[in-house]
């Protein structure tokens, strides 16, 4: 490991050149999403019965952040809340039309930018990488502070 540059800055530093290169592809393109509300929006695509309270486990964040998002997605007019007629406390997340309209075009943009960054990554170090990240993943899953 190089001592110079740590295992774990060197991931933060990537991740955030990373979001900040996705964020300003959006602006280019006049898509008025961030990263985080990109995820969220998929997430809330990709499961019909997703509450804010599931919302905030599965991103790992605390749920007053994810309210935050939730309500800025709401003002946009990207999505609704629909009470849940089972369950009168609960409110599922549900996509707008124009919510869905800008996932795809995010979608879009992110993965040419992805093709781009990733280009001249072979296909056996991406595997490895990939694998790698999900071991580690794994790990801090497992991992109990002391």
């Amino acid at each position: 490991m190089n001592k110079k540059n740590p295992f774990g800055s060197r991931i933060g530093v990537t991740v955030k050149a990373l979001v900040r290169k996705v964020n300003a592809s959006f602006s280019k393109h006049d898509i008025n999403l961030t990263v985080s509300q990109m995820v969220i929006l998929d997430l809330i695509n990709k499961d019909e019965d997703l509450c804010q309270h599931s919302l905030s486990e599965m991103l790992n964040k605390d749920k007053s952040a994810v309210l935050r998002q939730i309500n800025c997605l709401e003002e946009k007019h990207y999505l609704i809340r629909i009470r849940d007629p089972e369950d009168k406390r609960r409110k599922k997340l549900v996509l707008t039309k124009p919510g869905l309209k800008t996932l795809k075009k995010a979608l879009t943009v992110e993965n040419k930018l992805l093709e781009t960054i990733l280009g001249d990554v072979n296909e056996e170090d991406l595997a490895i990488f990939y694998n790698v990240l999900e071991q580690i993943y794994n790990n801090l899953q497992d991992y109990s502070i002391c």
